[in-house]
């Protein structure tokens, strides 16, 4: 019976305490890839951790529109009747008609409604690729031991959560995967969390090239190839299309989708010239704007230099001032976006396609059984405010007992900064608030007690390089089908000769999974260890070129106590009677005196020492609140006294049950007269107590006189 009511109620305890609770923590993140929900102050081994990413429905809608151009335009120049009476006079009439049905077939049921895909059975087109990537690996979870990788989770679209609004990817990592129970050498303290996204076109095309090379493209003759294609001012240009067109028209037909409908040898030379033309326009827009911002903040300023402090209302000065440092932050982000765009005209490295961008890099401190790191958290993106809002949440990482080591962490700092910790340590006096407070208004004492960067969704939607930007292939003037698709092969050729070709490509292309350094990442560093108590203020300081961002803070570190002094008033469920007989001056009176009540003074024992800055109502350490109580009646500290088990409410206040043991006289009476006496010890009734420290309570008693 005993266990049946007292076992869900350790399990309880053992919940609060947090050491045989699993949680599921939920990291998300906005369109631009910066964390928006963080991870909580603790993170245990066994627990999962669901990261989203929330895309405009827009952005996703725009890559679907990329994709359908392009078979539109496939679709426009295969239509064209000299077009498609040449390329079926060098290729299989039913292989050009499949073709052709095929894209027709996509264009005429292209989805529309959320999260929604096609597919083809046309080995020619990577439509069912597209929407993978599109739906199932445009986002994944590099799971790291810093710079090792342990895992790949893909962040797949949710059905549940997609509307005309935004769509939600969500993917689930199982901490406990990582760890190994018999590998105590090799514990994990930290992992390192990549948040990758990869172009969903881009994507295909380097996974397509990995199918389209083992068609036959490996096998052919290189050498051979160009040979053939620098021959066709010769003698014989028909015979040597045909030949050319024989051995590449596989091939030809792969890249179809992607060369809307024209013969390419190098399909990426077009993406590239695609995103040097992208990057160079939205590099040019972002000139523009950071000169109008910069006209907008020399007006701003000019406000503030030219009329006096003395005539501004306060909410005036400050709207003023933020707006200017608003103005500031925008400048500071389009400057960063153009510097990369800049870059990215530079990289025209077919190989660049298939990279994946490190979005943001988050590091999280694990914590396993005893062995507890909680993490006080900053967001760069808010000028360096408290992640957490949540009052509770931030007690617990500004207050803890000398076994936990605390890490500071900054999430959101953007790849241009750097991130200073100061820390200052000094004294700190760990008594209960519960005993502060009361002494203090008994005493009537008073107690004393953001820029985000954007731009970063332009930077990926640049990044989708094809959209109507590829002009559509005409068809060659002129004479029969043969002519036709000679001239097309010179076209290779001259790109060829001119160098704007890379033939053969490189076998290796895509081979190997390369990423980008992160566009935001975390900072994390532990607090200096020192002899508890003691409190420690910090100042993070963040510098990106010329601005600068600071934010003070501090953590309490109480020292955990195995013993603690207790005062209060216990109270007996049934009374304790004594009798004591008088004989002086040869009477003899019987006295009987009763009591339900006693003032007690004792000690406390903490098998799991306590915690004295636990002051919530619902504790986070609960184990850390029992205790075993000793104490005396203080009236008769040598005859009254108590034991039984305490439960802190709060630190410095405490609910015991118990049993009271006191002393009694046993009298030998004889003809009224007492032959023998002798003091036993006599167990009482039950008891129940309310205590404090005898600081707080003799300070209550002093009040009444």
């Amino acid at each position: 019976m005993m266990t049946r009511y007292c076992l869900p109620l350790l399990m309880l305890l053992l919940a609060g305490n947090g050491l045989c609770a699993q949680t599921t923590i939920h990291v998300r993140f906005d369109s631009t890839g910066q964390m928006v929900k963080y991870p909580t102050p603790v993170v245990r081994g066994r627990d999962d951790i669901q990261f989203s990413v929330e895309v405009p429905r827009a952005l996703l809608d725009s890559e679907l529109v990329a994709f359908k151009a392009l078979l539109q335009a496939d679709s426009g120049y295969l239509a064209d009747p000299l077009v498609n009476g040449a390329y079926k006079a060098f290729i299989n009439t039913d292989t050009i008609d499949d073709y052709t049905a095929a894209v027709r077939d996509l264009l005429a049921h292209w989805p529309s409604s959320c999260a929604s895909r096609i597919t083809s059975n046309n080995l020619h087109l990577p439509v069912d690729a597209f929407f993978q990537n599109l739906y199932d690996n445009q986002f994944e979870i590099l799971v790291m031991d810093r710079s090792r990788k342990l895992d790949v989770v893909q962040l797949a679209a949710d059905n549940g959560h997609c509307t005309d609004i935004c769509v939600r990817f969500i993917g689930t990592v199982h901490l406990h995967r990582y760890f190994c129970k018999n590998c105590p050498s090799m514990p994990l303290d930290s992992l390192r969390f990549q948040l990758v996204r990869f172009n969903p076109l881009t994507k295909t095309a380097a996974d397509w090239y990995k199918v389209a090379k083992n068609r036959g493209f490996q096998q052919l003759n290189y050498d051979d190839v160009i040979n053939q294609l620098l021959a066709l001012d010769g003698a014989h240009p028909n015979t040597i299309a045909r030949n050319l067109v024989t051995s590449l028209r596989g091939w030809f037909m792969d890249w179809f989708w992607l060369s809307k409908g024209q013969f390419v040898l190098d399909p990426f030379r077009q993406i590239s010239k695609t995103k040097v033309s992208d990057a160079t326009c939205r590099a040019s827009m972002l000139d523009s704007t950071i000169g109008m911002l910069r006209e907008r903040l020399a007006f701003n300023d000019s406000v503030k230099r030219h009329v006096p402090f003395k005539e501004w209302r306060e909410d005036q000065f400050k709207r003023v001032q933020s707006k200017g440092a608003d103005i500031q932050a925008e400048i500071k982000s389009d400057s960063l976006e153009r510097v990369a765009l800049l870059k990215a005209v530079n990289a025209s490295d077919p190989a660049s396609l298939g990279v994946g961008t490190i979005i943001n890099q988050v590091d999280v401190y694990l914590s396993r059984g005893n062995l507890v790191r909680p993490q006080k958290q900053f967001d760069a993106a808010s000028r360096l405010s408290n992640a957490w809002a949540r009052e509770r949440r931030q007690q617990r990482v500004s207050e803890i007992p000398q076994t936990e080591r605390l890490f500071v962490v900054v999430y959101n700092i953007d790849s241009s900064a750097s991130v200073k910790l100061t820390e200052k340590p000094g004294a700190f006096d760990d008594q209960a608030d519960f005993t502060k407070n009361g002494v203090n208004a008994l005493n009537f004492s008073v107690s004393g007690s953001a820029s985000q960067v954007t731009g970063i969704v332009n930077n990926l939607q640049s990044f989708r390089l094809l959209g109507n930007n590829i002009p559509p292939g005409s068809a060659p003037p002129g004479g029969d089908d043969m002519a036709r698709v000679v001239q097309m092969l010179k076209s290779l050729r001259d790109d060829y000769q001119a160098g704007n070709i890379t033939f053969p490509l490189n076998a290796d292309l895509f081979a190997r999974q390369t990423y980008t350094a992160p566009l935001f990442a975390t900072f994390a560093r532990p607090m200096t260890l020192l002899s508890a108590p003691y409190s420690d203020s910090f100042s993070i300081r963040q510098v990106i070129k010329k601005d600068t961002m600071t934010t003070l803070s501090f953590v309490n570190v109480g020292k955990l106590r195995h013993f603690q002094l207790a005062a209060g008033l216990a109270f007996l469920t049934q009374p304790a009677t004594i009798t004591t007989i008088d004989t002086s001056g040869g009477g003899f009176k019987v006295k009987t005196a009763s009591s339900t009540a006693a003032a007690v003074l004792g000690i406390k024992f903490y098998p799991i020492r306590s915690f004295n800055r636990d002051n919530g109502i619902i504790p986070r350490y609960p184990l850390r609140h029992l205790s075993v109580f000793g104490g005396f009646n203080m009236l008769h500290p040598l005859n009254d006294f108590y034991a039984g088990f305490g439960y802190d409410i709060v630190p410095g206040l405490s609910f015991i049950l118990g049993k009271n043991y006191y002393v009694k006289t046993a009298y030998q009476v004889q003809n009224n007269q007492i032959i023998n006496s002798e003091r036993v010890f006599h167990t009482g009734n039950s008891f129940f107590a309310v205590t404090v420290d005898p600081v707080l309570f003799f300070t209550i008693v002093k009040s009444f006189f």
